[in-house]
This record gives structure tokens, C-alpha cells and sequence, in this order.
């Protein structure tokens, strides 16, 4: 490619040198620039040996032979030159076999690469083939109406030109199976989302700051040549840009196309309106770059459908035409119809001009303010598009109850947790990925634009969690997601870093030992007292198995709406249960009676599956006026246990004391439920218990984990009313 364009900068050559607007295609061979027509033989050369090393011919023969003539034919492109001699106007052509044969090739070029762009759009309808056909049969329409001057020709067999070799180069790059080193694609993308961003702030350095003296009068003109309007959109420009550079940072597949068309517009500019060679060279190379290193842009591959685009558009453009024809309503109705016409038509009248430079009179001419409004909200529609292309794709398709059957058959092999029952519940708010090649499946929910995924991956052995997790992580970004898997425990801690994501602890969970309980701890004298003081407020215990009877589920549910208006209580789900009867009946329930058998305090042990030995409970919840049933409760249900089955007891999270902010308030809706009223490290070391880490892992930056924390009220939010 780097190659096939070096002609293509000769508009910027031929201009320094003749005067006049011409590509040295034209040139005479004894012109300053035949030189470049070496280029065209040595890039099809190069595209004859790349369709023969890639293996065309033997995975689709008639591509093959077609990229083979093409190859061919741009050689001959550059052997047999137009014969004509390039004066201060124009290029004489004098007809000769040599120019017969360079038509015939050209016609015939033309065809078969149209031909090949066809079949693509149609049969893989691809976008980039949509747009290289759509510049094809513009330039036909233009060339065989006649309406376009000399000087527009060039300028369309240029962009011609530039995007079949584009085009050409990308297609046949799609057989190599060879991709660039990541750290080389990497390093391209730093360099053009760093490029974009000093961009953005030297054109907002340049709308805000323009009587500085570094800064050139001439680029104050060019990005700000309409006064007040002009520095307005420049600032526009400006914010824009540093957004659209984060996400050419991050690696979003649509910050590339836009970054790709604002270059080749540069390459362009710089080449045909004002030739510039060493800018239109710096451009080019930073196509060429970009292209070779697109594969770096994982993200946000899988865009929204057209139509959803075309809707937000819409919204906002018929919001613009709603107020327009209010405006029209309003002044009509105060009988300024005729007034409001005149103004609308006279937007641009250059009689106005001089309204444009005396910034003090804009919001007192009419004129002035409603072509103002006018470019405001159009500025607005194209923040609005923009801001579309990089909207996450969201999930519309509901939980099949043959993956959520398929997960609990799953986890009754591989379950390694003692929570891994919200793997599968609450069903409505749990999605399931999996691969063809691995026997295993993720529970996640996507919020916002951010993947919430439960610890861990669910599967047989460690290099198929590692599979399917990198497998998830490819998903994710696809989607335009950011990752975060809560509560990953120490031990899984090394299979999210191999996978490329960040972890950072965030509190730890307070794992009992069950036999060391029973046979020690509950015998000191704090368990002791707590044990007394069960006895003399007549405290009795039970364990319920299901199925419980409606009875039992009503007495529950009085208990739990009496606790739920003590100050910070609230239902939550996701990754923390709430009542549900549904839910409960696959639990056993233990429970506090009083001396008149009323429940007044409860928990629920968790479902386990397979051979996990640990147990954990999730709602403890008791009457306002019991504080004193939470020790009680937990005491018994730990003494209940059968260490030969249960080895450990889990009494859940508590967030560290010093975090980030947003971590922090992560970390407090994971440890908002269960033992949150008395949820302090002090109270949990009455059990003695091991403290084992808990981390978060994210894939981003610290933007990524405050957008994390922006989408944690939806997320954990539950609907009691259904």
C-alpha cells in the first residue's frame, strides 16, 4: 500500500512546480516525477506475491485469478504511461499504442476491482466494501454526467484512486493469517489516541487563547474565521476530540473509522486543496500505520443496528424541527410570521456580514440569533451522532431455561463456592456465556456499558476457566464493555491477571473453621454470655427444612419487612439475596422462636452444590428490638453444622477500611447485606476466623472504574413489586 499511494502525493509536487492541479499519473516520461510510477509496478508486484503467499487461489479460485489480473494490471499501469506533455494548464495527450493499451488497462482494472467490491458487499456485507462501492458509482455518475471541471476530475480520481489501493489493501490483508506483534499495534494506537488528544487541546488552546503570540494568526483564521460562531465550534471541535481520543486509547473500533476519515480528509487537503507535501506524507504514513495496526481496536466491534443509530438521530432532529415549527407557531400567532420568514431566508445574507465581526450586537440582530440557534442545534446532531457510535450494544434476548439448566447441571460438577447459588439466581438478572469448545459458563449482567461477571468461570479444570475467560474478555470488549468480576477470591487471583485484567483488593471475608468452633471458640466466655443471654430472653432454635409451609413463609416475611424499616436496610440482588419465597424454598431456614413460638429472628443457609464443604447463610434478619438475635442465630447454626461435611463456614465480606472512592462504594453494596448491621471486623473476630482476600477485577483504567461504580445502583437494584 505504502507503495501503490506514492504517486498519489504528486498533486502537492506537480502544484510546486507547474502551477496547476494534476496527478503525475499523467505525467510525461520525461517528467520530473515518472520516477513514482515505480511505486505502482513495485505494489503490483507486491499484491501478485501476497495473493500466492496468502493462498488466495486455494481458498476461493475466482478471487484469486481476479487479485492476480489486478496485480498484474496496476504493473502495467506504471510500464505504460499516458504519452502527453504536462504544461501550466493542462496534460496533452497525444494517442499512441502505448496510451491505447494504458485505456484498456485502466477500463479493465476499473471492472474487475468494482466486480470484486460487489461481491463482497453483497455476499459478506461488510462496511467497508458498502463504502468503497459507493464511491465507485459516484465518480461513474460524475464522470459520464460531464458536469464536473478539470480541476474537480483530478480531485475525484484521487479520492478514487486512494480508496481502491485502501480498499485493495484491506481486502487481501483479510487472507493473512499473519497479524502484527500486539505491542507494535499497541504502540500505533498510544500514538494516534495521543495524537488526537494534543489536537484536541492545542484547537480548544487555539478557540479560548487566540492573542497569544504562539499562536499562528493563520490557524486562528482557519479555526476561527467566523468570529464569535467560529471560535464557538471550535471549542465544539475541541471537547470533541479529546473525547473521541480517549476512545482511540482504549482501542473502540469505531474511534478508528472516525480517526481513519478525519486523516484521509487530511491526506486530501493537504494534497489537492493546499499542497503541502511533507504534511500530506505525515498523513499518509499515519493511514498506512493505522490500518496495519487496526487489529489492536478490539473494542466495540459489535456495534447497535443502524436503525437504533438512525433513531437516536432522529429524536434529536425531530426535537430540532418541533421547536422550529413552535418558533414558526408562536410568531405567527403574534402576527411576526412575515418577519420571521424574512429572517429565516436572509441567514446568510452577506448584507449582514458586518454583524458577524461586532460581537456585542449578535443576541440583538434576529438574523444573527436564529442562525446561531439554528448551527447550535445542528452542532448538537452531530455531538448526538458521534456520541452514537460509541454506544455499547446492549443484550435484548431473555435467560433460556436451558442455560440456566445447564448451569446447575454444571455447578453440581464443578462448584467451588458457597454462593455460587446466585450463579443462578435470581434468574432474571443473570446471563450465561459459553464457548463450543469448552465445557463450561459464565453468569454475568451487563449494565450500562458495564459486564458484571460473577467469580469464577465454571468449568472442569483451571485451563478451561482460563479458556473461557479469555474467551468472555474477547466478548466483552467486541460489545464495547468494561469488565468487572466481583468478589474474586485470592486463590482465583492469578487466573484474572493472566488474562489481562487489573485486580485490587477490596476487603476480605471471614472464613471459620467449623470442628476449631465447635470445640473451642463457642466455649469462650463471650459465646458463653451471648449463650445466656439467648437462654433468659427465651430464645428457641430451629432448623427448617424445605419445602416450609405458607405459614412459615408469612411469619418470615413479617420478620423481614419489620428489619427492612430500620434505617440502611434495603432489598438488593445480583450478588446478594433478597426475600423471595421462590428462593427460600430451596433453603433451610433457621430460626429464633420466642416463648409464645412467634419467629423473631431468621437466616437462610445457602444451597451448596457438588462437593463444596463450606457453608455460608445470606438473609439475617430479626424484629428491631432483638440486636441480640444475630450472635444468638449464628452460634447455633454454626454448632448444627457436621464438620465431616461442612469443614468451613463463610460469614461473608468486609470492605477495607481505605480505598479509592469508587472502589469504596463498591465494596459497601457487596458488604450492605447480611451481616451489615453488626458488619465490623471486630464483631467477626468473636468467631476467630481466617481473613482471605477478596479482589475486583476490571479491564480498563480508573474511568472505567468510576463508570463501574456509576452503574452499581441499577445493577444491585431489585423489583419486590413482581
Amino acid at each position: 500500500m505504502v507503495l501503490g499511494v506514492t504517486w498519489l502525493l504528486a498533486p502537492a509536487l506537480a502544484h510546486e512546480h507547474y502551477g496547476s492541479l494534476q496527478l503525475i499519473s499523467s505525467e510525461a516520461a520525461s517528467g520530473i516525477g515518472i520516477w513514482y510510477r515505480l511505486g505502482d509496478i513495485a505494489a503490483g508486484l507486491l499484491l501478485l506475491l501476497a495473493v500466492l503467499r496468502f493462498g488466495v487461489l486455494r481458498r476461493t479460485k475466482y478471487v484469486g485469478w481476479a487479485l492476480l489480473a489486478v496485480a498484474i494490471l496496476s504493473a502495467i499501469d506504471g510500464i505504460f504511461p499516458d504519452v502527453c506533455y504536462l504544461g501550466h494548464e493542462s496534460c496533452s495527450v497525444t494517442a499512441t499504442v502505448l496510451s491505447a493499451v494504458h485505456d484498456v488497462e485502466t477500463v479493465i482494472l476499473a471492472g474487475v476491482v468494482a466486480l470484486l467490491s460487489i461481491t463482497d458487499a453483497v455476499k459478506r456485507k461488510r462496511l467497508a466494501s458498502y463504502g468503497f462501492v459507493a464511491v465507485q458509482l459516484l465518480a461513474a455518475l460524475l464522470v459520464v454526467s460531464g458536469f464536473a471541471s478539470q480541476q474537480f476530475r483530478v480531485v475525484l480520481q484521487y479520492v478514487y484512486a486512494f480508496s481502491a489501493i485502501a480498499w485493495l489493501a484491506w481486502y487481501v490483508d483479510g487472507y493473512n493469517s499473519f497479524r502484527p506483534a500486539a505491542r507494535s499495534a499497541k504502540t500505533i494506537r498510544r500514538v494516534a489516541g495521543i495524537w488526537v488528544l494534543v489536537a484536541g487541546v492545542a484547537t480548544l488552546v487555539v478557540a479560548l487563547l487566540p492573542h497569544l503570540d504562539f499562536v499562528s494568526r493563520e490557524v486562528v483564521q482557519r479555526l476561527a474565521h467566523d468570529g464569535f460562531r467560529g471560535e464557538q465550534y471550535t471549542i465544539v471541535a475541541g471537547v470533541l476530540m479529546l473525547y473521541i481520543s480517549r476512545h482511540v486509547l482504549r482501542g473502540e473500533r469505531p474511534a478508528l473509522w472516525l480517526v481513519l476519515g478525519v486523516v484521509l480528509w487530511q491526506i486530501v487537503h493537504y494534497s489537492l486543496i493546499t499542497p503541502t507535501l511533507y504534511a500530506a506524507v505525515f498523513y499518509t504514513v499515519m493511514f498506512i500505520a493505522l490500518l496495519y495496526g487496526r487489529a489492536s481496536f478490539d473494542r466495540n466491534v459489535v456495534q447497535p443496528s443502524w436503525a437504533g443509530r438512525l433513531r437516536d438521530v432522529a429524536t434529536v432532529f425531530g426535537g430540532i424541527l418541533a421547536a422550529l415549527l413552535l418558533v414558526f407557531a408562536l410568531e405567527t400567532a403574534l402576527g411576526h410570521g412575515s418577519r420571521f420568514t424574512h429572517d429565516l431566508t436572509h441567514l446568510y445574507d452577506t448584507s449582514h456580514q458586518e454583524v458577524r465581526s461586532h460581537e456585542e450586537h449578535i443576541q440583538e440582530h434576529t438574523e444573527a440569533r436564529l442562525r446561531l440557534s439554528l448551527e447550535t442545534l445542528v452542532a448538537s446532531l452531530g455531538v448526538i451522532t458521534v456520541w452514537s457510535l460509541f454506544r455499547p450494544r446492549s443484550l435484548s434476548s431473555q435467560t433460556s431455561n436451558q442455560d440456566v439448566e445447564r448451569m446447575r447441571e454444571l455447578l453440581g460438577r464443578y462448584s467451588q463456592n458457597s454462593e455460587d447459588y446466585f450463579k443462578l439466581w435470581p434468574t432474571e438478572q443473570k446471563r450465561y456465556f459459553s464457548v463450543p469448545e469448552v465445557n463450561g459458563m459464565i453468569a454475568y449482567r451487563v449494565q450500562g456499558s458495564v459486564a458484571f461477571m460473577m467469580a469464577d468461570p465454571v468449568a472442569a479444570t483451571k485451563p478451561a476457566r482460563a479458556k473461557l475467560l479469555n474467551q468472555f474478555k474477547v466478548f466483552a470488549r467486541q460489545h464495547g464493555w468494561v469488565i468487572c468480576t466481583l468478589l474474586v477470591p485470592d486463590a482465583s487471583r492469578a487466573l484474572y491477571e493472566k488474562a489481562g485484567l487489573r485486580t485490587m483488593q477490596i476487603g476480605s471475608s471471614a472464613v471459620i473453621s467449623v470442628e476449631d468452633f465447635q470445640a473451642q471458640t463457642a466455649r469462650d466466655k463471650w459465646w458463653r454470655w451471648q449463650r445466656n443471654r439467648a437462654r433468659k430472653a427465651g430464645w428457641v432454635y430451629e432448623a427448617l427444612q424445605p419445602p416450609h409451609s405458607k405459614e412459615t413463609v408469612a411469619n418470615l416475611r413479617k420478620v423481614s419487612d419489620a428489619w427492612l424499616t430500620r434505617e440502611g436496610h434495603q432489598e438488593e440482588g445480583f450478588a446478594l439475596g433478597y426475600f423471595d419465597e421462590g428462593y427460600l424454598q430451596e433453603c433451610v431456614i433457621h430460626v429464633l422462636r420466642d416463648e409464645s413460638g412467634e419467629i423473631v429472628a431468621f437466616a437462610n443457609q445457602m444451597p451448596t452444590f457438588g462437593n463444596v464443604s463450606q457453608a455460608t447463610v445470606d438473609l439475617i434478619r430479626f424484629q428491631p428490638d432483638m440486636n441480640g438475635a444475630m450472635p444468638a442465630v449464628l452460634l447455633h447454626i454454626i454448632e448444627s453444622l457436621d464438620p465431616a461435611v461442612h469443614k468451613t463456614f463463610d460469614l461473608g465480606f468486609v470492605p477495607l477500611a481505605r480505598m479509592d472512592s469508587n472502589l469504596a462504594q463498591l465494596a459497601r453494596r457487596l458488604g450492605n447485606s447480611r451481616f451489615a448491621s453488626a458488619g465490623l471486623e471486630q464483631f467477626k473476630n468473636k468467631f476467630k476466623p481466617n481473613w482471605e482476600r477478596n479482589y475486583v477485577a476490571y479491564d480498563g483504567d480508573l474511568i472505567d472504574l468510576a463508570r463501574v461504580a456509576t452503574n452499581l445502583e441499577k445493577l444491585f437494584a431489585v423489583d419486590t413489586q413482581k
